[in-house]
């Protein structure tokens, strides 16, 4: 969800709050462990941005950041037996840029 604070203006901020789902995919050992594997995480996604309105045209600069918490658990295993398994904190910022047309 978003709210937009002036969204008839040329310059509109917003901010939103939202559910992330991240999936894991391709983990593999190294030179201790042989086989890695992380779990999928959803957790709460914060975001701050602006849409940039062109003059006179109905396309738009969007720029944001999200702040995303998950907490994925990750196993280890070495010899074919597991050496560790823990949950870990990883609450990455994401920046993106875009642009759209407005309907």
């Amino acid at each position: 969800a978003q709210y937009h604070f002036f969204s008839d203006t040329m310059v509109s901020p917003y901010v939103g709050v939202g559910l992330n789902y991240t999936m894991f995919f391709d983990e593999s050992g190294g030179p201790v462990v042989d086989s890695l594997s992380i779990d999928d995480a959803i957790g709460p996604a914060f975001q701050l941005g602006f849409d940039l309105q062109f003059p006179d045209s109905n396309f738009v600069f969007n720029a944001d950041a999200k702040y995303i918490m998950i907490s994925p658990d990750a196993t280890a295993h070495a010899g074919g037996v597991k050496i560790d398994s823990r949950n870990f904190d990883l609450n990455p910022w994401v920046f993106g840029f875009g642009f759209g047309y407005k309907f």
